[in-house]
């Protein structure tokens, strides 16, 4: 998320002033603003407030330039109230005309936004923008950017899309690299929070070496964590660890505390998928710790929503429940909707995990209905309530929600751009196959099992061959004949962690033989051994 920032220790040092009391003014300026565009964000300022105390008796023109960096620098740092009091000012009549005014009103408004004070924010952008066309021209990008940012936060997603590249535009022609790579890194985060992973990932690997040519570790951990954010979402799970690790690492070193906040959630989250709860617990909490420290209750709040999920995973209700309450709460105060709803599909799993199933009925159902374009949810919420009926018997209304989930699970499937992005989601959906297979299969619908692992198998081969998937929903399914004309012993196999499958299918029958969990067969060797026992039989049947 390029326009996030952190909160770091507002240190003031005067460490480096020999060395700036032997440049030019103009000369220490620029090498202040190099640093935080570099992003040594604590060194910068150190140089930034160093200047503007030197200039500040001698030079009160210079000394503001110094100071409406350190205000922007500030602003980075999480700490908007301060920046807005250190130019609370007025900027000397020298000035009113030059490139710090604009600097000036840039900073202003875009603290402005920090805090929500959205009016106050766009009249200054205005006023920057206004000032740039006339005298600084070149700074129209940097407008164009924090308009961008503006309009994100006030929810006007094509307007933000249309200033980020206007700011890119401007970047690549004026050969910025700094606005170039803010610019792209916005564009990848829209993409990302409209659920476009392959856009957003390819926005980012165009990020990555315009941070690195600008030696920014900062906006390169930051490309960093949005790719192994869309990684996840996507269900490569090896990559999403190595690319958060690093940016939550890079993060912590630099002070950057609310960027490490959401590499440690996202760090939770990878841990949950991989079904290791203990450390999905570690990272949540020393996350929660963090958003509890700069007070910030959304992302509290996530962490608390990601702790219940952890419990409802362990069966601890009561523990699941209090956080879960606590979380909603929090939600409510910040009138976050979208997140409210995440909170509301725990509390439906809490109640089936308690057996008060018509109340984990209509949690569920009131999910699947307010989840909007957030097709993860849907399916998610889809796939639970299947679970709810079948624990109850409803076997109709049970495989109906199994379809629906499917369905859901092929259209989000269906909307990504690259084949290798289909593929690793197929590792997020897993959990759904894995639940619609067992529920088949335990009301002896084990042909029915076979047709809805193939199925998945169908659409990954169909997208490799460039088939429309569309061929594929009417395919009548007759793996008897696929036997026959092959004139062999079909096998198909299903692993997951507590049990797995295997078909054998002849010319004539469709035989299912379970297997023990995947661990164990990935030790044993246990299926080669299983062929070779069965292999005939299978062959004489």
């Amino acid at each position: 998320m390029m326009f996030t920032l952190s909160i770091l220790s507002l240190i003031l040092s005067l460490v480096g002033c020999s060395h700036q009391a032997r440049l030019r003014p103009d000369v220490a300026y620029r090498d202040a603003r190099a640093k935080f565009e570099r992003g040594e964000l604590k060194e910068a300022f150190e140089a930034a407030e160093s200047g503007a105390q030197r200039y500040a008796k001698r030079d009160l023109s210079r000394a503001y330039q110094f100071r409406v960096l350190a205000a922007e620098i500030l602003v980075w740092q999480g700490k908007s109230k301060d920046a807005l009091a250190l130019l609370s000012e007025d900027l000397p009549r020298a000035l009113e005309n030059d490139e710090i005014a604009v600097r000036k009103k840039l900073v202003e408004g875009t603290a402005d936004f920090f805090l929500q004070h959205f009016d106050e924010s766009s009249q200054r952008l205005t006023e920057a923008n206004i000032l740039a066309s006339e005298h600084h021209p070149d700074l129209l990008g940097d407008v164009a950017m924090a308009q961008g940012t503006l309009s994100v936060m006030r929810n006007n997603l094509q307007e933000a899309y249309a200033h980020y590249h206007a700011a890119l535009e401007i970047a690549n022609r004026l050969d910025r690299p700094f606005v170039q790579a803010n610019a792209i890194g916005n564009l990848g985060f829209l993409a990302l929070n409209q659920q476009h992973y392959s856009e957003s990932i390819e926005w980012s690997n165009a990020g990555i070496p315009v941070a690195r040519r600008l030696q920014n570790k900062t906006l390169e951990e930051k490309f960093l964590g949005n790719l192994g954010w869309c990684y996840y979402k996507l269900g490569d799970f090896e990559r999403a660890l190595s690319n958060t690790t690093e940016s939550e690492a890079t993060a912590e070193q630099n002070g950057l505390l609310k960027d490490q906040l959401l590499w440690l959630t996202n760090l939770g989250l990878i841990s949950y998928q991989n079904r290791d709860f203990e450390k999905a617990d570690a990272y949540y909490n020393k996350a929660l710790a963090i958003a509890r420290r700069v007070e910030n209750r959304s992302l509290a709040a996530v962490c608390l929503t990601n702790l219940a999920s952890t419990a409802l995973e362990t069966k601890r209700y009561d523990l699941a429940e209090k956080y879960n309450v606590e979380a909603l709460e929090l939600k409510r105060s910040t009138e976050d909707k979208v997140s409210e709803l995440y909170s509301v599909l725990n509390q439906g799993m809490i109640a089936a995990g308690r057996k008060q199933y018509p109340e984990a009925t209509t949690l569920l159902e009131e999910v699947i209905h307010d989840s909007g374009d957030d097709v993860s949810l849907r399916w998610e919420a889809e796939s639970n309530l299947a679970g709810v009926y079948a624990i109850q018997s409803k076997i109709a209304l049970a495989d109906a929600q199994y379809r629906k989930a499917l369905s859901t699970i092929d259209s989000a499937r269906a909307a990504l751009s690259k084949e290798e992005h289909r593929l690793s989601f197929l590792t997020t959906a897993t959990r759904f196959y894995n639940d619609y297979i067992d529920f088949l299969v335990s009301h002896g619908r084990s042909r029915e099992a076979l047709a809805v692992a193939e199925h998945s198998r169908a659409r990954t081969l169909a997208e490799g061959l460039k088939v429309p998937v569309s061929q594929l929903s009417g395919a009548a399914f007759h793996p008897e004949q696929n036997a026959r004309k092959l004139n062999s012993v079909v096998l198909s196999y299903w692993l997951k962690p507590d049990r797995s499958y295997l078909w054998v299918v002849t010319p004539t029958k469709v035989a299912l033989f379970p297997l023990a969990g995947q661990d164990e067969i990935d030790a044993n060797h246990q299926i080669l051994r299983f062929l070779m026992a069965h292999l005939t039989v299978a062959k004489g049947r």
